[in-house]
This record gives structure tokens, C-alpha cells and sequence, in this order.
């Protein structure tokens, strides 16, 4: 079983942020999939579904990103679930608008809420979608790029990937990530 956790920021005013990217993706997968059941703490939603016969766990982090990591934790004591089966969904400044990536293990790249859930985890060995906002081209504060709105051009690419990052995702619970990897190297854009 593969658990997907999204990391966002609640609330209305992030919805169509950069930085919610992760939780755009699992809508998108979650949409696709016959959903078998629903939970939901204090911090995380998290919604157990089913794909060709496979039991996936599609988690929502509901803590601010910065705290990420409570919720990774809290999840995985939930549902004695292992960090090598754990898929984090995040938005990546590395990656230029319309790149995906998968990437196993590694350091957080300063995204603060990788830093959180490996802080809480003790672990950084989990594998990563990472889903591509690239940077401002105008010299900016980061955070408030990343806590921006897309454009709606930027929506329109970041719909040319959902497809992507979810096929992704349905690919893991099957194949091993060398694989998933390739295909990405190929299928995705920048």
C-alpha cells in the first residue's frame, strides 16, 4: 500500500496558491479513484482508495506548511504506515512550471515543509513528487511568490500536469521508482 501525503496550507486563502500545488494533485488523483472510506484528525484529512485492486491512502495535510511534519507523524502512527511506502506531493522553486520529478530520499532544498516532516520523522528516506512553480522572474520575496496565486496561465500548465502527477502516482503503486522515473524523464516538460 502507497500513502500519498499533500502537503498545503489550509484555508481558502491558499487554495489556488503556489504552495498548494501538492494538494491540487491529490484532488486530481482522489477524483480518478473509487474512494473506500474517509478520516479525518486534527491534522490531516485523509481518504483510503482504490486502484485496479491496490489500497491507496491519499492524505491532506491540515497544518500549515511548517508543520508539515505533525502531520506526517500523527499518519504514520495512525496507520503503521513505513516511510519507504510514503509519496510526498510538493511544490518545488527547483523545477521550472510544468517539470514534475520523482526523487527518492535527499535533503529538503529549503522547502519548509519537507524540512518539518523530516524533522518529525527522524527520516528523510521517502520518496517526493515534486511538482515545479519555478521561481519569480522579478526579484521577490520567496515567500511571497510561493504563497501566491498561479496566474491563470500558470493554471493552465498546472492542468497539463495533474494527468501527469497523477499517472505518476497510480505507476508507484505497481512499479518501482527507477521506472516511475524514466517515464517521467520522458513524459514531463521542463
Amino acid at each position: 500500500m502507497r500513502l500519498f501525503l499533500a502537503l498545503g496550507n489550509p484555508g481558502q486563502r491558499y487554495e489556488l496558491s503556489r504552495h498548494n500545488y501538492g494538494w491540487l494533485a491529490a484532488d486530481y488523483l482522489e477524483d480518478r479513484l473509487t474512494t473506500v472510506g474517509r478520516e479525518e484528525t486534527a491534522s490531516y484529512s485523509l481518504v483510503r482508495a482504490r486502484h485496479a485492486g491496490d489500497e491507496l491512502l491519499i492524505c491532506r495535510a491540515l497544518t500549515m506548511m511548517n508543520r508539515s511534519g505533525i502531520a506526517a507523524a500523527n499518519l504514520m502512527r495512525a496507520h503503521a504506515a513505513e516511510a519507504e511506502r510514503m509519496v510526498v506531493l510538493h511544490d518545488d522553486l527547483d523545477i521550472p512550471l510544468g517539470g514534475i520529478r520523482l526523487k527518492a530520499g535527499g535533503g529538503d532544498g529549503g522547502h519548509k515543509g519537507l524540512i518539518s516532516v523530516i524533522r518529525e520523522l527522524g527520516r528523510a528516506d521517502f520518496l517526493r513528487l515534486r511538482l515545479g512553480i519555478g521561481t519569480d522572474p522579478r526579484p521577490a520575496d520567496p515567500v511571497a511568490y510561493v504563497l501566491g496565486h498561479f496566474t491563470d496561465d500558470e493554471l493552465q500548465e498546472v492542468e497539463r500536469v495533474l494527468p501527469v502527477a497523477a499517472e505518476a502516482a497510480l505507476q508507484l503503486l505497481r512499479g518501482e521508482p527507477e521506472q516511475v522515473m524514466n517515464w517521467l524523464n520522458r513524459k514531463a516538460g521542463p
